[in-house]
């Protein structure tokens, strides 16, 4: 689990910046610099990978401020479903200090992804989409190094060479612990050749028995990887960072912040953000943004190739 910190003291100075701290050389902070902000070294961090490309204003800062006094107890995630109302309550006052802009909604973003780190065992998924460095980027600001920050991908191997690619620079860039799940090639198999139309209709039977042995699966298997991982205590909760939004569908709008599954607490921070504001903030931030991305299992991919295991269906 992560270091807990006292209070609603932040985890790091958020008013260090990189113009101040950066090497000449690399754009990239020393070091010691980072483990001045994290804490103390403790064996077997990785090296000092990310820095904030600009400070965070003044304005951003006694927001966060304000917001944190708004938060609960992180000791509530030990149990969740009885605090889960009080929890988005309080998240829903939050966002109520959010004044429509990227940068606002970046500060709810961090600020609760911080308190969940005092709670609980955080981690993030990536689909290595269009959008993925935006949730990356904002976690490595409210967990620094030398904290790690583990990551399930699923790779269900349909997925084009720049995603990869992008998911290789996420991992590189942001120092992310990866834990790259695949599915089993024979269930695979099995459900395309059961299924070989499965992806005209994503309500049909066959859509779900494809998409559960490509991402299910492996996702369930990389839950259970992540748990061992953590050394995750009795009584303790995994905390899943999810890249969602509710101007994405009509299902997503309702969403709350928190939500409690079987197996872990699912944690919404980027629900508020709008996607002009997560155009804003990619170019603000110098972010890339993955256009090249395909998942064949979402309706309108406009992938029509599918090759898995020797198999082609056009």
């Amino acid at each position: 689990m992560y270091e807990k910190f006292p209070g609603h003291e932040p985890i790091f100075d958020e008013t260090l910046t990189s113009a101040q701290n950066d090497s000449p050389e690399t754009g990239l902070p020393d070091k010691e610099q980072i483990v001045s902000i994290a804490g103390p070294e403790t064996s077997g961090n990785r090296p000092a990978i990310y820095s904030e490309t600009s400070s965070i204003p003044a304005e951003e800062l006694e927001r966060r401020e304000h917001m944190r006094l708004l938060l609960p107890d992180a000791g509530l995630l030990s149990h969740p479903q009885e605090h889960a109302d009080e929890i988005n309550s309080a998240f829903r006052e939050m966002e109520a200090l959010c004044d429509g802009t990227a940068e606002s909604c970046a500060s709810y973003a961090t600020v609760m992804i911080q308190w969940a780190a005092r709670g609980g065992n955080v981690f993030l998924t990536t689909s290595g989409g269009q959008e993925s460095e935006l949730l990356a980027h904002i976690a490595r600001q409210a967990i620094p190094p030398p904290n790690d920050i583990h990551v399930v991908f699923v790779d269900t191997t349909l997925l084009p060479e720049a995603t990869q690619n992008h998911v290789n620079y996420l991992q590189s860039k942001y120092g992310l612990t990866m834990h790259v799940m695949k599915p089993d090639p024979e269930k695979v198999v099995a459900a395309f050749t059961a299924y070989p139309r499965w992806n005209e209709d994503p309500t049909s039977e066959g859509y779900q028995v494809v998409t559960a042995a490509l991402k299910q699966e492996p996702m369930e298997r990389g839950l259970a990887e992540l748990e061992r991982a953590l050394n995750v205590e009795q009584g303790a909760r995994m905390v899943w960072l999810r890249n969602q939004r509710r101007d994405q569908n009509e299902h997503r709008a309702g969403m709350p912040s928190i939500e409690v599954g079987k197996m872990v607490v699912r944690l919404n921070p980027t629900l508020p953000f709008s996607n002009q504001m997560v155009k804003e903030y990619l170019e603000t931030h110098g972010l890339r943004a993955n256009l090249e991305h395909i998942d064949v299992t979402k309706p309108g991919s406009g992938e029509c190739r599918l090759r898995y295991a020797g198999m082609e269906r056009e």
